[in-house]
């Protein structure tokens, strides 16, 4: 069973939808059937810097089903009639609720110097807030498979663009958004563009639950709490998860406090965690067959190198044939180069991309877009 319909019969089926109006302040740029041009300038380590000569970024709105997603595209300068390959970024699902613990957070800082980094070397590059977050729509109750169609409804909407030759398109997951990519390369829309590379950056190799015990240990360790608090709230989580793996969450007899920042998460979105607890990764991935890098950094204190050598497994015991994975010494969970210790943090950290990842992203996109790429 592909990944994609093994999901289909966990949830409810979304599809994706055409293109909605863009932001108010457009609207007449909308009904023209055009798209708000903008000028942007990202921020990653506090200061803002310009986008690389030649290069326009828009604002866009599409649709997924019953919402609307708002991104921006950015896109290189083109000649007449001339169309570029385009990446397609993926983040997690990015659930930071004030006052909650965040699960997945989108690395926006990161994603952003990357696409114009890439955009300057020629490529379109589309990257978007996720249902709740920025200016997205929002549906409360959201599953997995609700990001998985997100996607789609993305790759679909950079395919249809006229800048972009949709025979050549790369998805880049992000975390948790490694899985919503290989569900997407596995089984991609009919009618859309071609997936001639998948990158996983940072995902998981084992179901997210573990993954989210791990960082409740750390966090608290970073808070100072004993070897004995620890495993008390350890062994909450566990009763909570089981709980939640058979559709139900149990307070009362996990002993859990149900104000907890992430034990109360688990409540006000049942159907997501209990999707998300049961997802295994390695199933999810082994239905890519386009080729795939994975890419994981050793200074990455969510997400460790065992779990890039599972997924590098996994794919090679499906014989897919092209698959590379790179550890880099220096990278954190946020693409960031760090010199200094490994440091657990909910918040994305600051500084220079890893100049290592860059340098592998150049070639490893080059070679599968077939074009030269500085």
């Amino acid at each position: 069973m592909r990944p994609m319909i093994r999901l289909l019969a966990l949830c409810t089926v979304l599809g994706a939808g055409g293109a909605l109006s863009p932001a108010a302040e457009a609207e007449s740029e909308a009904k023209a059937g055009l798209e708000p041009t903008v000028s942007l300038r990202f921020q990653d380590d506090g200061s803002s810097r310009p986008l690389p000569s030649g290069v326009r970024a828009e604002k866009v709105k599409f649709a997924s089903k019953e919402i609307g997603l708002a991104g921006t595209i950015f896109i290189p300068k083109l000649g007449p009639g001339r169309r570029a390959p385009a990446v397609l970024l993926l983040s997690g699902s990015d659930q930071q609720r004030r006052g909650l613990v965040p699960i997945a957070r989108a690395p926006l800082g990161a994603f952003n110097e990357l696409a114009a980094l890439l955009t300057g070397n020629g490529l379109v590059v589309l990257s978007y807030d996720t249902r709740c977050n920025g200016s997205s729509d929002c549906k409360e109750e959201a599953t997995p498979l609700d990001y998985v169609s997100d996607a789609v409804a993305a790759f679909g909407y950079i395919s249809r663009r006229p800048e972009v030759d949709a025979s050549k398109v790369i998805v880049l997951g992000h975390d948790e958004g490694g899985t919503f990519a290989a569900s997407l390369a596995a089984e991609p829309p009919a009618g859309a563009g071609k997936v001639v590379g998948v990158i996983l950056i940072a995902v998981p190799g084992r179901t997210y639950g573990k993954v989210l015990r791990e960082h409740a240990e750390k966090r608290l360790s970073v808070a100072g709490k004993s070897a004995a608090e620890i495993s008390s709230y350890t062994a909450k989580f566990d009763l909570l998860t089981t709980s939640l793996s058979t559709g139900n969450v149990d307070f009362k007899a996990a002993k859990a406090d149900d104000k907890d920042p992430l034990f109360s998460q688990f409540a006000s979105n049942r159907q997501y965690f209990f999707h998300l607890f049961i997802t295994d990764p390695l199933q999810v991935v082994r239905g890519i067959e386009t080729p795939v890098l994975i890419v994981q950094g050793e200074k990455d204190a969510h997400i460790g190198k065992r779990d890039a050598q599972y997924l590098k497994e996994s794919l090679d015991r499906q014989y897919n044939r092209d698959v590379t994975l790179e550890m880099l010494p220096e990278m954190d969970h946020w693409m960031r180069a760090q010199k200094g210790a490994t440091v657990f943090r909910d918040e994305e950290s600051t500084g220079p991309l890893d100049p290592a990842l860059t340098a592998i992203l150049n070639t490893w996109i080059s070679k599968r877009v077939s074009r030269q790429v500085k």
